[in-house]
């Protein structure tokens, strides 16, 4: 077996650096996918909550009105 000459190596080295910056490159890139998407889906939950509590806060004062009998809005 013959030794490698240094051309050889050399080519093998930048060989393994574009693999490595490429790869690190696509790593990067699907981490911040990853975390982008649980950031929107954080803030999807965050807006159906909020949505939530302001519709059982609307129909607890619903609720409560129509039990009075009559509407605030009519009692004059």
């Amino acid at each position: 077996m013959r030794n490698k000459s240094t051309l050889s190596r050399l080519d093998d080295w930048l060989l393994v650096g574009v693999i490595t910056v490429v790869a690190a490159w696509v790593v990067f890139h699907l981490i911040a996918g990853l975390v982008g998407l649980a950031l929107f889906l954080i803030k999807v939950a965050i807006v159906i909550a909020i949505g939530g509590v302001a519709y059982k806060a609307i129909a607890g004062r619903r609720s409560r009105e129509l039990e009075g009998g009559r509407r605030r809005s009519l009692h004059r």
